[in-house]
């Protein structure tokens, strides 16, 4: 008879293993450091990829995948950030989520994108480029107020978001704190510019 639980050398992978109490430990400190901040946690699932975890995080969450936010949604998460630049291809099942119940918003960097997500009456961020390694609109680009105009006349703009992708490539927090850094400045910048009134 096969043993009830399986060991590391009889394991199938690919296969999640975690030490709950320090995961706990983890979820702990890092929504008490929000909490200290005034912001609202919402954690990537991306990696963890499980409901299990997701249950225990609480609070809105991220995906990087239609699918994900379709099974996260099923769930019980109704709050959910679709943090890949959206294809109007993929608008339906957005709108599909969101005709469910779920509070599903996307993010976008260009000016077709937030017609067709207005069209589709989806709520969208602008991403903006605040390391050059993904997409994004840079700070100054003259099309960032365009695609915020779009959004706005449509009330479905629900700000900026930026993510620096080149902060993987560092170890230790000052490098860490540096590119923090970065993408504050990147999101405040356009609204810091002289003449931008509507920015």
């Amino acid at each position: 008879m096969p043993p009830l639980f399986p060991t590391l050398d009889t394991l199938a992978t690919p296969a999640l293993l975690l030490d709950e109490a320090r995961m706990m430990r983890n979820i702990e400190r890092l929504a008490g450091h929000a909490r200290a901040l005034g912001v609202t946690l919402r954690p990537h699932l991306k990696t963890a990829k499980s409901l299990e975890i997701a249950c225990r995080l609480g609070g809105p969450i991220t995906v990087s995948t239609l699918a994900e936010a379709e099974a996260f949604h099923a769930a019980g998460h109704a709050d959910i950030l679709y943090a890949v630049g959206i294809a109007p291809q993929k608008l339906p099942r957005v709108q599909a989520l969101r005709a469910a119940g779920c509070d599903l918003v996307v993010i976008l960097d260009s000016l077709g994108q937030a017609r067709a997500v207005t069209e589709a009456g989806v709520p969208a961020l602008i991403e903006i480029d605040s390391d050059g390694h993904r997409g994004g609109l840079l700070p100054d680009d003259p099309a960032l107020l365009e695609v915020a105009a779009v959004l706005n006349g449509a009330g479905l703009l629900r700000g900026v978001l930026t993510h620096a992708g080149e902060s993987y490539g560092v170890r230790g927090r000052d490098a860490h704190a540096a590119f923090a850094e970065r993408e504050r400045a990147a999101t405040l910048a356009r609204r810091n510019r002289r003449g931008d009134r509507h920015a």
